[in-house]
């Protein structure tokens, strides 16, 4: 395996999306198939009821989907962003003069024609 092979195979790991949802799914049923031993050689009791409980998921279940949204309207923005600068870097490399009809169309500053 060469450098180059090596460092690609690095770089696509430490940049990668499903590498942790991957390993963390495993752990995750690692994780729960160890505890239930323990909680039943703990004899571990909850000290709220089951609507004590469900209160308690509720909440829990409601602050992830709260979660979930402030994070895709953030990435929603980047990635507007970041589409808008590649807009403006891919025109000005091209054509400035077209990148500046183009704001003028945005921001409505064409005279209309007559028709």
């Amino acid at each position: 395996m060469t450098w180059l092979q090596r460092y690609r195979l690095k770089d696509s790991f430490r940049n990668s999306v499903w590498l942790p949802a991957a390993v963390s799914i495993p752990a995750a049923i690692l994780a729960a198939r160890l505890a239930e031993p323990v909680d039943h050689l703990v004899r571990w009791i909850p000290p709220v009821g089951i609507e004590g409980t469900r209160v308690v998921l509720t909440a829990l279940a409601s602050a992830m989907l709260t979660f979930i949204v402030f994070v895709f309207s953030i990435l929603l923005l980047a990635v507007q962003l970041a589409k808008a600068i590649h807009w403006e870097w891919a025109g000005q490399a091209r054509e400035p003069a077209r990148r500046s009809d183009l704001s003028e169309h945005q921001y409505g500053r064409w005279e209309e024609e007559p028709c």
